[in-house]
């Protein structure tokens, strides 16, 4: 029994032993090491470039480059005259289609126009329309514009009428208006602005009246003439003669007033106020001798 119990005290202390050693062995140890500072530093290298050409097309160089530039300069003007020389055509075609449409649709044309004229025009502009179609399909702008400057000057007496059927009654009516609106206006100027002399008041009251003669002789010889001749006056001429008298209505309107004048005192209100001041003091000095 006494060996069995050496035995086991042996074992226990060599399990000791080793649990001693196995924990000696996880133990971690530090070492301080002394680390310098990495510096960096820029190296430069030149590097040599050549061109080597893979295939058997050789690259552009500054001829073939120059030769690029004038051909696609070449395009886009070829591409502008084409643009310019459409738009002119195009212009021409619209103008004939709109006509022919007002002449044969709109009831102003048949009223300022005889069937006779209409149908001539109808020729004419049957005529350029065959003619852009066939000999003019590829003509330059200049051709096309030659060509409607031609129509237009064929169909202005028609249209100078047409539309001066309709905005000449609204200028004269217009004008009429206006003239009497100016005539009242120098009557009230005559009471109420002295700075307008007579002489002023007469020369526009002068203008209105042979404007008003001219304007009521046209409207007889207007009325004399046929829709479809040519009009006896123009609704421009009436605006540019009632042009002078506005302008001279603008110019007294702007004329500046006369300042008012601040009233004067008399000599008797100055006697009087020297006469109360003497006595103001007059009786000052008997207050004080009391």
């Amino acid at each position: 029994s006494e060996k069995e119990s050496e035995k086991e005290s042996g074992k226990e202390s060599e399990k000791e032993s080793e649990k001693a050693n196995a924990t000696a062995a996880n133990v971690t140890r530090t070492k301080t090491v002394k680390v310098t500072k990495q510096q960096k530093r820029m190296h430069y290298a030149t590097l040599k470039v050549s061109e080597t050409s893979m295939s058997a097309v050789s690259p552009l160089n500054a001829t073939h480059i120059d030769a690029a530039v004038a051909a696609n300069k070449a395009l886009l003007e070829a591409e502008a005259l084409r643009r310019l020389n459409a738009e002119a055509k195009n212009k021409l075609e619209a103008f004939i289609i709109d006509t022919r449409d007002k002449i044969s649709s709109e009831e102003i044309f048949e009223k300022v126009s005889t069937e006779t004229e209409r149908d001539d025009l109808r020729e004419q502009l049957g005529a350029m329309e065959d003619w852009i179609y066939e000999e003019g399909v590829a003509e330059e702008a200049a051709t096309y514009k030659l060509k409607l400057n031609q129509l237009e000057k064929a169909c202005a007496p028609l249209y100078l009428r047409a539309s001066e059927f309709e905005a000449r009654p609204k200028v004269v009516s217009k004008a009429r208006e206006a003239v009497n609106w100016t005539l009242t206006m120098l009557e009230t100027w005559a009471a109420e602005r002295p700075e307008i002399t007579a002489d002023e008041r007469d020369k526009v009251s002068g203008l209105c009246a042979n404007f008003t003669e001219w304007l009521s002789t046209s409207e007889t010889a207007q009325a004399n003439t046929d829709d479809t001749a040519d009009p006896a006056f123009l609704s421009s001429e009436v605006t540019a003669k009632l042009d002078a008298i506005e302008k001279e209505m603008r110019r007294l309107i702007k004329k500046p007033r006369p300042k008012p004048v601040k009233p004067k005192k008399s000599n008797a209100t100055a006697t009087n106020a020297s006469a109360e001041g003497d006595a103001a003091n007059a009786t000052d000095s008997t207050n004080s001798t009391d």
